[in-house]
């Protein structure tokens, strides 16, 4: 059950990364390169993070419970909420 749980994000996040790497791709075949040298960092910094939550995530679920897995997941979401309305995100 956890590992379904996971995937749900993790196929959520693919979808997401995919919809970010066509537009970026597509302002890059547009020809604004002077904004893709300003996306190739962030690109970067993302993949990066991408492998190594990968790594870590594919790790995690076989020592972690179901219910710690739910607690930090809407703690996370908490956070987000709460620095979507405070403006910080």
């Amino acid at each position: 059950m956890k590992e379904a749980f996971v995937a749900t994000g993790v196929v959520s996040a693919v979808i997401v990364d995919a919809s970010r790497l066509i537009v970026y791709g597509t302002n890059i075949a547009a020809g604004h390169l002077a904004q893709s040298q300003q996306l190739s960092a962030p690109v970067v910094v993302g993949a990066l993070c991408a492998f190594i939550g990968s790594f870590v995530g594919r790790q995690v679920p076989r020592k972690v419970t179901l219910r710690a897995v739910q607690i930090i997941v809407a703690l996370a979401m908490l956070l987000i909420g709460v620095g979507l309305a405070s403006g910080l995100v």
